[in-house]
């Protein structure tokens, strides 16, 4: 069976997650909030936290949202996805948002 898009892209944000150090922690999150997880410091390493219910389209949104504050500069992605990480920066930035602490 043929990926779509998406499980491309997201198999290609995984692979950079691994590359920047970002480690992945996917387990089942109770939460009152309905988001199925995020980007977190924990002991001064970035830890991505995704729900193990989470969709295919969650888990991207989750990947897309969580990288795309980091320093991409260095490292190679492909033209389109580089461009949804851009775009998605900067509408998390003029709404203020930056990386954990």
């Amino acid at each position: 069976m043929k990926k779509s898009p998406r499980e491309t892209q997201l198999q290609e944000l995984e692979a950079l997650a691994e590359a920047l150090g970002v480690e992945i922690r996917v387990e089942v999150l109770r939460s009152l909030h309905p988001r199925k997880g995020g980007l977190c410091k924990v002991q001064g390493r970035f830890v991505l936290l995704i729900d193990k219910k989470a969709t295919v389209d969650e888990r991207w949104h989750l990947f897309l949202e969580g990288l795309c504050l980091l320093d991409l500069e260095d490292r190679f992605v492909s033209p389109k996805l580089r461009a949804l990480l851009a775009d998605r920066r900067d509408e998390l930035t003029a709404k203020g948002k930056r990386l954990p602490e």
